[in-house]
């Protein structure tokens, strides 16, 4: 009989048994749903030294693949260069180097990576200057440049810009 009080009295206390009372007519708001499209991240159009990239969005294509791709142009162009001993005038020539990849042909022709055709130089002369990269800096400033040898480095604007001016 006393563990029966105790109980009793104990769910008492907890608020066991009763039934919560229901929401007066007032609380109760509404759930409206606005005609928001989702957002969606997009490019804008490059600004002055703003990469062309709004706040708080990734790259179109992620670093480490982008890295990769920028790698296997960078040694395609290599391999040009050291067949024919000229740099490639255009994609056609460069494409079967790299194996006419059409992941790496689309990011060319989509824009995600420029290459720099028809350069003036003569092999290792071509170590100093950017063969493939990134057409616009991230968010933090930095691009992916590709060199001779497929070697793939991040570099500042300014640093991109005195390569460029090396051709």
């Amino acid at each position: 009989m006393r563990t029966t009080m105790f109980l009793m009295l104990a769910m008492m206390v907890a608020g066991c048994g009763r039934s919560p009372a229901p929401p007066a007519v007032a609380d109760v708001k509404p759930v409206v749903k606005a005609n928001v499209p989702a957002a969606v991240p997009e490019k804008k159009p490059a600004a002055a030294g703003a990469g062309g990239l709004i706040a708080n969005v990734k790259r179109k294509v992620e670093t480490a693949e982008l890295r990769n791709a920028l790698k296997q142009i960078g040694l395609a162009y290599t391999m040009f260069y050291e067949e024919r001993r000229r740099a490639p005038n255009d994609l056609e020539e460069l494409a079967p180097f790299y194996e006419k990849n059409t992941k790496l042909t689309r990011y060319i022709t989509e824009g995600d990576i420029a290459v720099a055709f028809k350069i003036p130089g003569s092999g290792q002369g071509l170590a100093n200057v950017p063969l493939a990269f990134e057409p616009n800096a991230d968010l933090s400033g930095q691009r992916l440049v590709a060199t001779y040898g497929g070697a793939v480095e991040a570099m500042t604007e300014a640093e991109f810009q005195e390569m460029k001016s090396r051709k």
